[in-house]
């Protein structure tokens, strides 16, 4: 939705849990992602956008799909963005295929 490619961030965990108020229930073994100077990285409508790492041969790995993100408050008011992607193992054991590079 938001149109751009965002770069800089780095995995923080590959086991989350994120409970969302809006939504029923939690959602469980998310990855995690954030930059380190805790900058917004997505919007609303961006879920289901790709997670991934390119490689300098120019290939990707995929990490996972973005499903969320979650605004914590930190000291002295300031604000921290978490990321959530739903690993691409999950996405690939539930629905199987692969993802082509080309």
């Amino acid at each position: 939705m938001s149109g751009f490619e965002e770069c800089f961030a780095r995995v923080t965990d590959t086991d989350a849990t994120v409970c969302f108020p809006q939504n029923p229930g939690c959602t469980y073994h998310l990855l995690t992602y954030e930059r380190d100077n805790a900058s917004q990285m997505s919007w609303s409508g961006d879920s289901g956008s790709p997670v991934y790492t390119l490689n300098n041969d120019g290939t990707a790995n995929i990490h996972g799909m973005h499903v969320g993100i979650a605004v914590l408050s930190g000291g002295g008011g300031a604000r921290w963005h978490v990321h959530y992607a739903e690993k691409y193992s999950t996405i690939q054991s539930a629905f199987g295929g692969s993802i082509r590079n080309w």
